[in-house]
């Protein structure tokens, strides 16, 4: 295991190198980044904050939607010794304020897109949108040295209050969750991860980045969270896994069974059901083809956390021959306490 998150960002990169591994798709075509590309952009950040006077230890503030350029600042702002302080990107500025206080952080990333101005974070801000023309033309940054119970990043959480407390999770802290969780999901390079979950919370962060990572997955964001362009976006990209809270597979399930009931085929789907049940997982897949083609036709499972899953909802989605883990746990764990295996699953 890696002593360290920039260590480790470094050594998947000498492994999958070439491998893409972040798409986006903000007009006609998707761009991508490899492994290469990315270590690259996140050194060029690093490059800059240190030349901004951003040494070991500060805090930099990043409130913006999930993109490549979320991880670039990301990487990059613990490339240059500083400890990242994720905001979600729905808090509102008072939040943000309240949070920038706690935190006092020493430089800023913001987007056109958060709730408010950047401002608020009471610092200098660099809006993400403009990230890699700010950076041009910087190179590799002055080496930085990590011990394991360093600070790695600041995971502001509100819990039941409302009054937000940071959670100061270490670079142990994160990658001995990342190697546990991997005794449960091994990761394969043919991952192919839509993110949907913020970037802001560590349930997407250990799936979606070192999770992701780790395995020489590739991980797309997306412009727009409306329905159409998520199954627009799995279907396109062929996505074989996502990370999900429970109320996104209810919703999920909702629009499946709607068109069911649009088509007047109710009692044929709960028919195939039935049937699905008594099936191994390739025969439900082979039965349900059609729901499988809108959905890009590779989707393996999900992983769902966050809160509880409705064991008859896996249920559902287990007979469709999509497999679902549930995750229990906290911010404070970095973030998985309990879950369980792809071939057993224990819902509830």
């Amino acid at each position: 295991m890696s002593q360290d998150i920039v260590s480790f960002l470094h050594d998947s990169t000498k492994q999958f190198g070439d491998k893409p591994a972040l798409f986006m798709k903000p007009g006609i075509r998707y761009l991508s980044w490899s492994y290469a590309q990315m270590w690259e952009e996140a050194g060029k950040v690093a490059s800059f904050l240190q030349q901004k006077g951003i040494k070991k230890g500060d805090r930099v503030a990043i409130w913006a939607p999930n993109s490549p350029q979320w991880v670039f600042a990301f990487f990059g702002s613990m490339g240059a010794g500083a400890i990242p302080v994720p905001v979600d990107l729905r808090s509102d500025e008072g939040f943000v304020a309240r949070i920038s206080e706690k935190a006092r952080p020493s430089f800023g990333f913001s987007s056109r897109f958060a709730a408010g101005s950047g401002a608020a974070i009471g610092v200098e801000v660099a809006l993400l949108e403009g990230l890699e023309s700010l950076t041009v033309g910087f190179g590799e940054p002055q080496p930085v040295s990590f011990a394991p119970d360093d600070v790695a990043e600041i995971m502001f959480t509100s819990g039941t209050t409302g009054d937000p407390k940071g959670v100061m999770l270490t670079h142990k802290n994160i990658l001995s969750n990342l190697e546990e969780i991997r005794h449960y999901i091994p990761g394969k390079p043919s991952y192919r991860v839509v993110s949907l979950l913020p970037l802001s919370h560590m349930l997407e962060q250990m799936g979606g980045l070192y999770l992701a990572f780790s395995c020489g997955a590739d991980v797309t964001y997306l412009t727009s969270m409306q329905p159409v362009n998520i199954m627009k976006t799995m279907k396109e990209r062929r996505v074989t896994t996502m990370i999900l809270v429970p109320q996104v597979l209810t919703l999920f399930m909702n629009g499946i069974e709607a068109e069911v009931a649009r088509k007047g085929k109710q009692r044929m789907w709960n028919g195939m059901n039935r049937l699905a049940a008594r099936l191994p997982m390739r025969m439900r897949r082979m039965l349900f083809a059609q729901v499988h083609r809108k959905m890009g036709g590779a989707l393996d499972f999900f992983v769902a956390g966050g809160a509880a899953l409705d064991p008859v909802l896996a249920r559902k989605w287990t007979n469709l021959g999509v497999k679902v883990i549930e995750g229990y746990g906290a911010t404070e764990t970095s973030p998985v306490i309990s879950i369980h295996t792809l071939a057993n699953p224990r819902y509830g």
